[in-house]
C-alpha cells in the first residue's frame, strides 16, 4: 500500500541578525530616618538616579528538517556598564510518525546586574516538552 501523500511544505529558512543599542535612566526613591528624633523632624525622600547603557544583539534562525521537522533558535544578548544578559531559546517541532506530534522547547536566561550598588547574578532554565497522539478509538 501506498502512503498517502502530503504537502509540500513551504521553504521557511531564514537567519536574522539586529544590533543596537540601548539606555535607561532610573530613580530608586526610599526614605530615609534622620539620626536624631524623627518625631520633630521626620522622615527624609532620597533618591539615586543611575544611567545605564549597552549594546544589544540578536540572532534568529529556523528552517526545516528531513521528514518535517521545524528548528527555531534565538540568541539575544546584551552587553553594558551595569548589566550583561544572555537570553537563548531553541525549539525543536514535527511529527515522527503518522498522527504523533512532538515539541522541545528549553529556555535558558543569564544575567549579571550591577545597578544600585548590588550584585546579582541569576540563572533560569526552563525547559518544555510536549507529546500528543490521537485518541485511539475502537471499532466493531
Amino acid at each position: 500500500m501506498v502512503p498517502p501523500a502530503r504537502a509540500e511544505q513551504p521553504d521557511t529558512s531564514y537567519v536574522r541578525y539586529e544590533l543596537g543599542g540601548a539606555s535607561d535612566v532610573t530613580n530608586e526613591q526610599f526614605y530615609e530616618a534622620t539620626y536624631d528624633d524623627t518625631t520633630l523632624t521626620g522622615r527624609r525622600l532620597a533618591s539615586t538616579p543611575e544611567v545605564r547603557a549597552a549594546a544589544v544583539a540578536a540572532v534568529e534562525a529556523a528552517g526545516r528538517l528531513a521528514r518535517g521537522a521545524r528548528l527555531w533558535f534565538r540568541e539575544e544578548g546584551t552587553f553594558g556598564d551595569k548589566l550583561m544578559r544572555s537570553y537563548t531559546r531553541f525549539d525543536v517541532s514535527g511529527t515522527p510518525r503518522r498522527g504523533v506530534r512532538m515539541s522541545l522547547a528549553p529556555q535558558l536566561d543569564l544575567r549579571h546586574d550591577r545597578s544600585f550598588g548590588d550584585d546579582r547574578r541569576e540563572l533560569e532554565f526552563r525547559q518544555k516538552a510536549a507529546c500528543a497522539s490521537p485518541r485511539s478509538t475502537a471499532r466493531t
